[in-house]
């Protein structure tokens, strides 16, 4: 489920779960800063033994990650705040 406000793009959990595991880049996981491509992992939900990932919409760049592997979310819990990056 993604929402967008204005430049941001807030990312909510499609079904209640537990956050299974945050994608890692560069050897070490997301976070804060990190630039992301269109269609990039960002982390995967677990619920009911069904996998459910969470990429990126667009190019963009990691604003707040609000979870960490192994926390519960419900549905429509806001996961990930992304900002929109300018192509030229």
């Amino acid at each position: 489920m993604i929402e967008e406000w204005g430049n941001l793009i807030v990312v909510k959990a499609p079904c209640p779960g537990v956050v299974w595991r945050i994608a890692e880049k560069e050897g070490r996981h997301l976070s804060e800063g990190d630039n992301l491509k269109e269609g990039e992992e960002i982390m995967n939900i677990e619920f009911m033994k069904m996998f459910f990932p969470i990429l990126a919409p667009i190019e963009c760049r990691i604003v707040k990650l609000l979870v960490m592997e192994g926390k519960s979310v419900k549905e429509g819990e806001v996961l990930v705040v992304l900002e929109k990056l300018k192509r030229e």
